[in-house]
């Protein structure tokens, strides 16, 4: 695909990254995250879990997404948000600091 890990982001363990997601700056992710279409990771993000990040969402800053969260559609997680558990964060949602 054209997904695409750059700057001192980290990708390991079991996740992925495709289709034209972008995963930059010193974010990390690991574990069984699966992060696609246009997604992007950035800042000093961390997602790690089972965590879906999909669609054109985009996760930012000092954030952290784990355990079975998802965010998809337009959602935006930035600042130093976490968002776990089974949350859901998606359409044209905002979850920030």
């Amino acid at each position: 695909d054209n997904a695409r890990v750059f700057g001192n982001a980290m990708v390991y363990g079991t996740a992925r990254v495709y289709d034209d997601a972008m995963v930059y700056g010193k974010a990390k992710v690991r574990d069984n995250v699966i992060i696609y279409n246009n997604a992007i990771i950035c800042g000093n993000a961390w997602v790690y879990g089972n965590a879906v990040i999909c669609g054109n969402a985009w996760v930012n800053g000092n954030t952290k997404v784990y355990g079975n969260a998802k965010v998809y559609g337009e959602a935006m997680v930035y600042g130093e948000a976490d968002v776990c558990g089974n949350a859901e964060v998606c359409g044209d949602m905002e979850v920030y600091d």
